[in-house]
């Protein structure tokens, strides 16, 4: 477990990636790393060519859980302990909403707060990135056919550890220097979700100005030096 403590968290727990990913997806990848460097993320975040849009969305995953993971750290090392484990239940949230936690429509949800949610989530996340049954590690076993599905619940859950650490956390990683790190990541995340449609309309309503600015840039005609090859 996280435990509020997990500043050099990366993803070490996690086994070797579990998808199938060729070296020509590895090719990609690296790639992917120059383009989020000097290009467009419009172009980034895409499929490439004769590869498998499930790989893509896993990999992409992996990423995704280390950068939020390492942000996370970022804000527990900038904060004072007493602001992060005092905060009451049902607080530190985005305005007007409160996340509760299950994974299980069997149980009642647990009231929680900001914090500990994320901390729940990101163990979970951990957890569900090792499950084989969901992320096959050969090239023998299909991915299951619930599959997207099940990662647009994980996408879900990343995205609100963003908007809480946007709306309660953000001033915390302006002192630490972080935020244009954060900006980045969460800008990369928007678009692949965007691209994927991995997310629902109304869970992004609570962070709806910083979406709806990015959701422009999204659809912004590319310009034909920045088209796909």
């Amino acid at each position: 477990m996280f435990l509020f403590g997990i500043s050099n968290k990366k993803n070490n727990t996690i086994e070797s990636i579990p998808t199938t990913i060729s070296s020509k997806l590895s090719i990609a990848i690296e790639n992917r790393s120059k383009t989020l460097g000097t290009g467009d993320l419009r172009i980034a975040v895409k499929v490439p060519i004769n590869e498998e849009i499930n790989e893509w969305i896993a990999l992409n995953l992996v990423d995704f859980f280390s950068e939020i993971s390492l942000l996370w750290g970022l804000v527990i090392d900038g904060s004072d302990e007493n602001d992060i484990l005092n905060i009451e239940i049902g607080n530190g949230f985005p305005s007007g909403v409160e996340y509760r936690w299950s994974i299980d429509k069997t149980k009642v949800p647990i009231r929680c707060n900001g914090p500990t949610y994320i901390e729940y989530t990101l163990n979970w996340i951990e957890k569900e990135l090792n499950n084989s049954e969901l992320f096959p590690k050969t090239s023998e076993k299909s991915f299951p056919k619930t599959y997207i599905t099940q990662v647009k619940q994980l996408y879900t859950k990343l995205y609100r550890v963003f908007a809480i650490i946007y709306s309660h956390h953000f001033n915390t990683l302006e002192r630490m220097g972080a935020v244009a790190h954060l900006n980045t990541c969460f800008k990369h995340f928007m678009f692949f979700s965007f691209e994927f449609e991995l997310l629902k309309n109304e869970e992004m309503e609570c962070i709806n100005e910083i979406i709806t600015e990015l959701r422009l840039k999204f659809n912004e005609p590319l310009k034909k030096d920045e088209s796909p090859k």
